[in-house]
């Protein structure tokens, strides 16, 4: 329950923050990452039952989503292409919570 209550805030901070400063030209977003491939979960990278477990979860089947991935998705929001997004949690998780 903390979790979710935590990404909840993140959420509603994101938007009443992007609402209040978009007259001053300053886009705010926020990610929402998948199960992220990291060193801190390395040890789970390595154990084939749970990387199965983490693939069922998502429709394109894969355990882990790339650092580079997350990369993407952050270089974008910052970029001139994102502009007019404001006040937008972009989800990154391969798909896991469209299921």
């Amino acid at each position: 329950m903390p979790y979710c209550a935590s990404k909840g805030g993140v959420y509603m901070i994101t938007r009443a923050l992007a609402a209040e400063i978009a007259k001053c030209g300053i886009n705010v977003n926020s990610i929402s990452p998948g199960n992220t491939a990291t060193p801190l979960n390395e040890h789970l990278q390595r154990n084939p039952k749970f990387v199965k477990l983490m693939a069922s979860y998502t429709p394109t089947g894969r355990a882990y989503i790339t650092t580079q991935e997350m990369a993407g998705a952050a270089v974008f929001l910052a970029s001139d292409d994102a502009s007019a997004v404001h006040g937008h949690d972009l989800v990154v998780d391969d798909g896991w919570c469209a299921i």
